[in-house]
């Protein structure tokens, strides 16, 4: 799977999710990538948010600075979302240092492999579609700022990974099932997924061979708008940009 980060940014990353858990971030300008990391599982979808969003630094934690969120899904079902901060090449240059790319969350929402992630345009949303037949809609905010009651599961993600991420950071939130904004079930994998680029918070998905449609849902209230029979199973959706 392939992602470029946002055109808000103006870093032009690209990750790269591979087949043997590996995760890469590169810069088209530059011959090597700045970052790799590595699960146990392998990576069946990688994508980038269309907005950035204020952090504050790996490297200075006084300062706040853009970074890019990342949600990488892999095929035992898991879901991570990752901030990639992104130095420009003079500060590289500077500070020798290339950058970071920080666990903020794992989501366990998924019993099988992830199919499909996507982003709302304005960032609030994200959804993933799984082998599991089931599609979760998540609140960004929410995830990140959850309630008291959710912030002690935490869990050591170390094991997640074959070689740990140099941040030096050592817990993520564990994110349970009930912390989604809203959850459907389909006939089928859910792979392909879409949000509306000029409506955030309507999105379309569709169902594998034994489904066969695409669905429309309100990101907001919940509510299914809509459905389209195609006759066969949908495995890639691309709106129209007005």
């Amino acid at each position: 799977s392939l992602s470029f980060s946002s055109t808000e940014g103006e870093r032009s990353i690209l990750a790269v999710g591979r087949s043997n858990g590996c995760i890469t971030l590169w810069s088209p300008s530059e011959a090597s990538p700045r970052s790799t990391h590595t699960h146990r599982s392998p990576v069946s979808c990688v994508c980038f948010s269309p907005r950035t969003f204020r952090k504050a630094s790996v490297q200075c934690v006084s300062i706040r600075v853009q970074v890019e969120y990342l949600l990488v899904g892999d095929e035992a079902g898991h879901i991570y979302l990752y901030a990639a901060e992104w130095p420009d090449e003079t500060n590289v240059d500077i500070f020798a240092w290339p950058g970071s790319m920080t666990v903020l969350a794992r989501l366990d929402l998924h019993t099988q492999q992830i199919c499909g992630l996507a982003w709302s345009p304005d960032g609030r949303f994200f959804a993933s579609g799984g082998n599991d037949n089931a599609l979760n809609i998540f609140e960004t905010r929410r995830i990140l700022q959850p309630e008291n009651t959710m912030a002690r599961h935490s869990i050591m993600v170390r094991d997640d990974f074959t070689s740990y991420p140099p941040s030096g950071q050592q817990e993520a939130l564990c994110i349970l099932p009930g912390r989604q904004s809203h959850q459907y079930t389909l006939n089928a994998a859910v792979k392909a997924l879409a949000f509306c680029p000029w409506q955030p918070s309507l999105l379309a998905a569709g169902g594998g061979s034994n489904d066969r449609c695409i669905h429309f849902y309100h990101t907001v209230s919940g509510a299914k708008l809509a459905t389209i029979d195609c006759s066969s199973q949908v495995t890639s959706l691309v709106w129209s940009r007005t």
